[in-house]
């Protein structure tokens, strides 16, 4: 630690707030324009955008000493969710899961929000070596000690890592609106047939997704060859499926043997198979394998292969990013808590197969807009491991930004 930095507590940094919940049965308690933070909610990012639930004023007068500005800290503190960070971007009240940061003066908000990603990695631990249900309360969570430096370096080092978050961020709107795009066209084509005028044409012809497309399970690959060091290889599974579209990296090297049948190609169709998220189902989401690691998929992924035309990759990927068929196979799911499907499931639903010429457009089209979903996904990953290289390294002052730039 630097010489002009110091040690505090986290209740040095602001006013620490425990959140608190409406009264449940109380349905006036809820539907307002106040967010309801909890950690069912997307932790994942840095901001706040929108909550699952929201509050009304009534709701509000119960809990009115938890209500947060805008900028405040929001971490979890308890169960296996421990240890997720977010920052308010709106007045907002949690649930008493969440302790919250208002930063006082002299701190900066956005040095805080990384101050609790490194906490936020040992509070997770824990959650992972507990055998009972982790709590950190209040008293706890406020004593827990970091390395603060003076307010210029505190912003110096938020604003380096706030740009690779906001790059991130941007990269996340932009493939959401392509995704949009690209199902809007599929709709008009396959659905609604606009360009027909409504009709779907003679030559087209309707099929299920079994007559031209396979499914291959992955490989169950043992716990013990998993790694945090950085191997050949990385293992795909649902984690890796992104909420609302796209593939997200979170690396899970493997250092062990590897059966050739289960390395992936760049563009391989990939469908999870089972649902393993807190934040949505992710069962018979699809993705386009990127091009930047050698990726493996386990059990719990699919890999989808065409057996018509190559040309018809595009429309059955497209087709398995509908609304329509991720309801149609969590409809047909097997399991009480976690949620299964099958390679005959998924290729029960119908399809249409255009002619060759019709086939060849729409292919081209989508191929363009999957491209660039994916050149994004890959920047957002490589950014996001160059932000969890820097983070430890400045919020101790390890290096400087001044370090970065002189190199």
């Amino acid at each position: 630690m630097k010489s002009n930095w110091k040690e505090v507590s986290v209740a040095d940094l602001g006013h620490i707030i425990t959140g608190k919940t409406p009264k449940t049965a109380v349905a006036e308690n809820y539907g307002g324009d106040i967010p309801f933070l909890t950690p069912s909610d997307d932790m994942s990012v840095k901001l706040v955008e929108a909550t699952n639930k929201t509050i009304t004023p009534k709701g509000l007068s119960e809990v009115k000493n938890c209500l947060l500005p805008p900028r405040s800290i929001c971490v979890s503190c308890i169960g296996s969710d421990l240890g997720k960070v977010v920052m308010t971007t709106q007045e907002t009240v949690t649930n008493q899961q969440i302790n919250s940061i208002i930063p006082k003066d002299g701190v900066d908000a956005d040095f805080v929000y990384y101050a609790m990603l490194i906490l936020g990695k040992e509070l997770n631990y824990i959650s992972k070596t507990s055998t009972a249900v982790p709590i950190i309360n209040k008293s706890s969570f406020s004593n827990y000690t970091l390395s603060l430096p003076p307010i210029d370096e505190q912003r110096k080092i938020a604003d380096t890592l706030s740009a690779l978050d906001a790059r991130i961020a941007e990269n996340k709107k932009i493939n959401h609106h392509l995704e949009q795009m690209a199902q809007a066209i599929f709709k008009s084509w396959f659905v609604d047939f606009e360009p027909w005028g409504g009709i779907m044409p003679k030559n087209w012809s309707n099929v299920l997704l079994n007559d031209i497309a396979d499914v291959k399970h992955g490989f169950a690959f043992k716990g013990e060859f998993f790694c945090d060091e950085k191997t050949e290889f990385l293992l795909v599974t649902p984690g890796n499926f992104a909420i609302g579209g796209g593939f997200q990296e979170k690396p899970k090297y493997y250092n062990g043997s590897v059966p050739k049948e289960y390395i992936l190609n760049k563009d391989d169709v990939i469908v999870a198979m089972t649902d393993l998220s807190k934040q949505g189902d992710t069962l018979g989401y699809s993705a386009l394998v990127p091009e930047s690691n050698k990726y493996l998929h386990n059990q719990r992924i699919g890999l989808v292969s065409i057996k018509g035309h190559p040309h018809l990759k595009e429309c059955v990927y497209w087709l398995m990013r509908t609304y329509d068929y991720q309801r149609f196979v969590v409809g047909h799911a097997s399991g009480s808590t976690v949620k299964h499907t099958s390679p005959k499931t998924i290729l029960s639903y119908p399809a249409i197969v255009p002619d060759d010429e019709s086939l060849q457009v729409i292919s081209s089209t989508l191929h363009s807009i999957s491209q660039k979903i994916s050149q994004n996904s890959i920047e957002s990953s490589q950014l996001a491991v160059l932000r969890n290289n820097l983070l430890p390294r400045l919020m101790s002052g390890e290096i400087s930004v001044a370090d970065l730039t002189a190199k």
